[in-house]
């Protein structure tokens, strides 16, 4: 096991798993992490020519959320500073045309030796 996962561990008091995804958006919002009680923090990076607009609700006005700027925008979430906004279920928008949204989500899974 590397130092930051030994780090990891001695904080909260258990293993991590991590979880990336790729995702394509477009202008309807769509969901791209489901809930999850077991995060501790994710990462969101727009790799794509559009900015994205993340929310916690599929509905959310246009142009409304948190803002990824095209070609590397970003934000990261963590219990320790965001309470359980790691754990939401989180959506996403491009409206000015299809993006790539990358995730990387961390989970405290207790159960591994």
């Amino acid at each position: 096991m590397g130092a930051a996962l030994d780090f990891i561990k001695a904080q909260l008091g258990g293993f991590i798993q991590e979880v990336e995804a790729t995702t394509a958006t477009a202008a309807a919002s769509a969901l791209v992490l489901k809930n999850d009680p077991d995060a501790v923090a994710v990462t969101f990076v727009n790799f794509g020519a559009f900015d994205i607009f993340l929310a916690l609700a599929q509905n959310a006005p246009a142009n409304s959320g948190i803002r990824l700027t095209a070609n590397g925008g970003s934000v990261s979430l963590a219990v320790r500073d965001d309470a359980t906004l790691p754990t939401r279920e989180w959506y996403a928008a491009s409206p000015g045309g299809v993006s790539s949204l990358y995730s990387l989500r961390l989970r405290l899974d207790t159960k591994i030796g």
